[in-house]
């Protein structure tokens, strides 16, 4: 009798070198690196609970950036970049807080 194959284990991946800058007044620049192509998107807000979502980018690169316009100065904000590959495995960044410049 035939040996079956055995369905590979997915292996996850994860997003990597998450961070950002502000400008001087109210933009905010997100860039952040995954170890597998996939697509990408922004969560953000002014609380952990991230109420706010960019468009979703869905070219399945490796390298992702973003700028978050309209943001008010001298305020901190709340981000977590999201990635999904194109099997449908999804990883997150850890939330990180930027304060805007003054």
């Amino acid at each position: 009798t035939p040996t079956p194959t055995p369905t590979p284990t997915p292996v996850p991946f994860s997003v990597n070198g998450f961070d950002s800058a502000t400008d001087c007044y109210d933009a905010f620049l997100v860039l952040f690196t995954v170890n597998t192509p996939s697509s990408s998107q922004i969560l953000w807000g002014l609380t952990p609970q991230l109420e706010n979502t960019s468009a979703l980018n869905p070219a399945t690169v490796t390298n992702h950036s973003f700028t978050i316009s309209g943001l008010q100065p001298n305020t901190t904000y709340y981000f977590q970049a999201v990635s999904v590959d194109a099997s449908g495995y999804a990883a997150s960044s850890p939330v990180i807080t930027k304060t805007t410049k003054p």
